[in-house]
């Protein structure tokens, strides 16, 4: 998205290189202005992953005094976007991004990567042009020293148009990011001396050299396998995800404290969020001990907006007898409007005896 841009208000020939005339400041200013757009629109796009895009919606109609940490949040994005593609670039695929260490351990030799096929293209030369005088010796003798060289002429086009320097004739680098670029400017220039393209193309590393290709070999089955995993593991955690979600904590202070009844007196945080679009209400049942609990201080019901959560302080009294070491086990039962029920636990703390 931003190379394009840079292309039409600098002038770059082709995909890179210096810009073919002197620039105007007016279209560096209008290129950053673009840049900070795009940068805007995608930092929203970041956050609405988060928040969700009706939230968003209402945020960009409003001030942004009414939410301060999500616009901080989108300008401090916005601001690591334009940094990134207007300066670091390709530096980040060469230093943050892990994909070059991975790559290195996942390939071998039989992977498909952009080569440089040096059986054809070594040794490297430049074309000659043909003088209109010249004697039979001297023509012959150029004929024989251009049919030694190989079809690399040594233009440097695929060394220019890489967006990290590197020089893909010397082999699979770690900095290479397959944008095939290189393959593109070789081709062009292929075809403009008159010669087959593909001198580089997608190939392995064997196919290169002149040796056999194999299909069948213990990665492309242990990796499939691996991925079958995942997306299975995944699969089952999307169709048994929570509409709603219960997190009990306990509150700072006391582990405990006795009420005026002789009773074990508990303060809890009970946390509870809403996954789902629409409002739900959550109840509050408690399955064991079925007597001897009383929770004061709070509602058993929670009523939640869409994506919302609430955290609510409860105070749980229990009857000393059902202390067994100082710990009694409290089983809880949360079900929503819409039927789903989740079961939390929580150790209470009190007397020993």
């Amino acid at each position: 998205m931003y190379r394009p841009i840079e292309r039409f208000f600098c002038g770059t020939l082709g995909r890179g290189g210096k810009p073919s005339a002197k620039l105007a400041p007016v279209n560096k200013v209008l290129m950053y202005i673009c840049y900070l757009i795009i940068s805007f629109l995608l930092a929203n796009v970041f956050l609405s992953y988060f928040v969700g895009t009706d939230r968003l919606v209402q945020w960009v109609q409003l001030s942004p005094i009414n939410h301060p940490a999500p616009f901080i949040t989108m300008a401090i994005v916005t601001v690591a976007m334009m940094f990134d593609f207007c300066f670091f670039r390709e530096q980040l695929c060469l230093i943050a991004c892990p994909y070059g260490r991975f790559q290195s351990v996942l390939l071998d030799r039989h992977s498909l990567i952009v080569s440089y096929d040096k059986l054809r293209g070594e040794p490297r030369g430049h074309v000659k042009k043909e003088l209109p005088m010249v004697s039979m010796e001297e023509l012959q003798e150029s004929t024989k020293q251009s049919t030694k060289l190989g079809d690399c002429i040594a233009c440097g086009a695929c060394v220019r148009t890489c967006p990290t320097g590197i020089d893909i004739r010397d082999g699979l680098q770690l900095e290479c990011i397959h944008c095939t670029q290189c393959i593109d400017a070789c081709d062009e220039i292929m075809v403009k001396v008159g010669k087959p393209i593909g001198l580089i193309k997608y190939s392995c590393q064997d196919a290169i050299d002149g040796k056999p290709f194999r299909m069948l070999r213990p990665r492309v089955v242990i990796y499939p396998l691996i991925l079958g995993v995942l997306l299975t593991l995944s699969a089952i955690t999307f169709v048994n995800k929570r509409t709603f979600e219960v997190t009990m904590m306990r509150n700072f202070g006391l582990p405990y404290t006795m009420s005026e009844q002789k009773l074990v007196r508990n303060s809890i945080r009970v946390k509870v969020v809403n996954r789902l679009e629409e409002e739900t209400i959550v109840s509050l049942t408690i399955m064991e001990p079925q007597t001897g609990i009383i929770i004061a201080g709070s509602d058993r019901q929670f009523t939640l907006k869409s994506n919302e959560s609430i955290t609510s302080a409860m105070m749980i009294e229990a009857d000393p007898e059902l202390f067994r070491n100082g710990l009694c086990l409290l089983k809880l039962a949360f079900t929503n409007t819409q039927g789903d029920r989740y079961q939390e636990e929580i150790q209470l703390i009190g007397p020993e005896k």
